[in-house]
């Protein structure tokens, strides 16, 4: 009987043990650059990779997924993301009028209230977000980049779609 205590004993540690370390999957990272090649030109520099057993970073043949964060401000991210897509586009729903066929281009900036009667603009919201969206013939490449007041990381959503890929 004290064996089999014993045993039960042991077994509850190990599992407890198991139950409190973090699994690999919800572990922060530095962002990997060898996950998806589709995805490497726009991860943005030294940003972490957060990832969960529900949300692993890749859905596939074809197409890449994943959040990060960095430390660096919401401008410089918003800033690297709109020079690495081309997309110098001012506030508001902006649309790229490339001339190149197969191109198509956005920004949406949701950081402002809907602007009150004789507001130029809106008041700004407690939460800085941007949308860019980068359609090309080889890939779709959609970023989230946002960061509420009183965070200290902005959060960058990013999914890139091989339009090539079958």
């Amino acid at each position: 009987m004290r064996t089999a205590c014993a045993i039960f004993a042991c077994a509850a540690v190990i599992g407890l043990a198991c139950l409190s370390a973090p699994l690999p999957a919800q572990e922060k990272g530095k962002a990997d650059k060898e996950l998806n090649p589709l995805a490497d030109d726009f991860i943005y520099p030294g940003a972490e990779k957060l990832t969960t057993a529900a949300s692993p970073g890749s859905d596939g043949p074809g197409i890449f997924s994943a959040k990060y964060t960095s430390p660096d401000n919401w401008g410089k991210v918003a800033q690297w993301y709109r020079k690495k897509l081309g997309l110098q586009m001012g506030e508001g729903l902006g649309i790229n009028k490339v001339n190149e066929p197969g191109i198509r281009a956005s920004v949406l900036d949701d950081s402002r209230q809907p602007k009150e009667p004789g507001q130029a603009i809106g008041d700004p919201r407690p939460v800085s977000v941007l949308v860019f969206l980068k359609k090309t013939n080889a890939s779709v490449v959609n970023v989230v980049v946002s960061r509420a007041e009183k965070e200290k990381v902005t959060h960058i959503v990013l999914t890139v779609v091989d339009n090539q890929s079958k």
